[in-house]
């Protein structure tokens, strides 16, 4: 089986800062059941932005730093899992929460 990062490019140096403002970042590791309808899909994912004046490295480092630790395990241990994993880091995530503060207190 073969890990593939998609819009990531480790051939291109830094290539994580090319990536557009509000770009989510997938990894996908094929299951045995891999593009049939008896695959069920498991994602792990957490969300990699953060805004000023926040613990952005806790809450948003810790997450992204779990999700790229099972990746590595599951990929190292050579395990062959019967569904397909999604490993997923999304942005913008907070942004949305901002939205979301600033339509309440204009109300």
């Amino acid at each position: 089986m073969v890990f593939q990062f998609v819009g990531y490019n480790p051939d291109i140096p830094d290539s994580l800062n090319t990536l557009p403002q509000g770009a989510n970042v997938f990894g996908v590791y094929p299951g045995q059941l891999w593009g049939t309808p008896m695959d069920r899909i498991v994602v792990i994912g957490a969300h990699w932005d953060t805004i000023g004046n926040t613990d952005g490295y806790n809450d948003n480092g810790s997450g992204v730093a779990a999700v790229l630790e099972l990746a590595r395990q599951i990929v190292q241990s050579h395990c062959q899992p019967r569904h397909t994993i999604i490993f997923a880091t999304f942005d913008l995530e907070e942004m949305g929460a901002q939205v979301k503060k600033l339509k309440k207190s204009a109300r």
